[in-house]
Formats: C-alpha cells, sequence, structure tokens
C-alpha cells in the first residue's frame, strides 16, 4: 500500500475519470478523497513542475494543493526536478506561502510530514530518532523567531519578522543561508 503519492494533481477533478463503470464522478472522487484522508496518504505537491507541465493550471491559485490543504489531506512541497524546473525546495515553500492559506501549524505539518514520509535508507528506529532531531530543531527555530504555531499565516510573519521563508524551512542553517543566497532576501 502506497504512503505517498506524487502530485495528486487531478485528486479533486471529476472530468478525469474515464471508465464507464463510474457512474457518479462526485461519488467516486468524494470517495477516493476520503480513502486518502483516513490512511493519510501523503501526497507530494510540486507547484513549480506543475506549472510548467499543466497547461490546464493558469495560475497558481488554481492548483488544488488549496483544496488539498481545506480537506486537511496530508501534503508535502517538493520539487520534481530540480534542474528541469531550475526551482529549490525552499522556492517551493516560498510560492505555497505566498498563494495559499498557510498558516504556521500548517508549515510545519507540510515539512514534517516531506521527513516522516521520505524514502529512509536506515531502520525504523533510526528514522524516529532522525525525525525528533527534525522536529526539535524546527521548533528551536521557530522559538528563536517567535513563531507560534497557532499563528495566522506564515507569510505574514515571516514578512513582519524579516526572516526569509527558507531560514524557517530548510532542514539547517546552511540550507537556510544558502537558500537566502539564492535571491530569497531578507526585509531587514
Amino acid at each position: 500500500h502506497a504512503s505517498r503519492i506524487g502530485h495528486g494533481l487531478y485528486l479533486f477533478d471529476e472530468d478525469q475519470l474515464q471508465h464507464p463503470e463510474i457512474t457518479d464522478r462526485s461519488a467516486y472522487v468524494e470517495d477516493l478523497v476520503n480513502f486518502i484522508a483516513k490512511r493519510r496518504i501523503t501526497l507530494e505537491v510540486c507547484l513549480s513542475s506543475n506549472m510548467q507541465t499543466t497547461p490546464a493550471i493558469r495560475e497558481l491559485r488554481d492548483h488544488s494543493l488549496r483544496r488539498m490543504l481545506e480537506r486537511g489531506l496530508s501534503v508535502t512541497l517538493c520539487t520534481d526536478n530540480r534542474l528541469v524546473s531550475n526551482t529549490t525546495v525552499c522556492q517551493e515553500y516560498q510560492l505555497a506561502i505566498e498563494h495559499f492559506p498557510i498558516d504556521a501549524a500548517t508549515l510545519k505539518d507540510i515539512a514534517i510530514r516531506g521527513f516522516k514520509r521520505s524514502f529512509y535508507y536506515h531502520s525504523y528506529q533510526e528514522k524516529k530518532a532522525y525525525l525528533s532531531r527534525v522536529v526539535a530543531y524546527y521548533d528551536a527555530v521557530a522559538k528563536s523567531f517567535s513563531i507560534a504555531m497557532k499563528s495566522a499565516w506564515a507569510s505574514r510573519w515571516c514578512r513582519n519578522s524579516g526572516l526569509p521563508v527558507s531560514a524557517a524551512i530548510c532542514s539547517c542553517r546552511s540550507n537556510a543561508r544558502r537558500c537566502a543566497g539564492r535571491g530569497e532576501k531578507s526585509r531587514k
């Protein structure tokens, strides 16, 4: 059974259902969304790649990420192909924060799910220990910038604090500096 699915871009699109035995498309989509939600299957969302390869998405606000978030689905942000899409994970988070209603708690969930659902080549115990360190680091960074996990709109706290979004979500300070060096400048 899958624990993660790449893209899930057409999850809510009833018009994509072509099988003749599906008579009630709306019910089928609802059942599928509920199946994914109940099993906490994570959807890998690749905003830049989807914008580049899916003509039906004319603007980022049309991406199905909004509905995924509204339904409380498990999502994480990915690049798909960094070189082809000319993006970074930090840029993908920046796009999501700028175009979708993502508060601080949701931002943390998205980031942590990426680690939880990653392909980790060590034992389960080692992955759990690694994940605990990731969560502790995330919480320490959030605390150092006085970011409450229940605050509204992650993009607002990033703008108000002068903190580049990448510093709050990258997995280590060196990544944050590298991302900031790619044009994600703080407003200080």
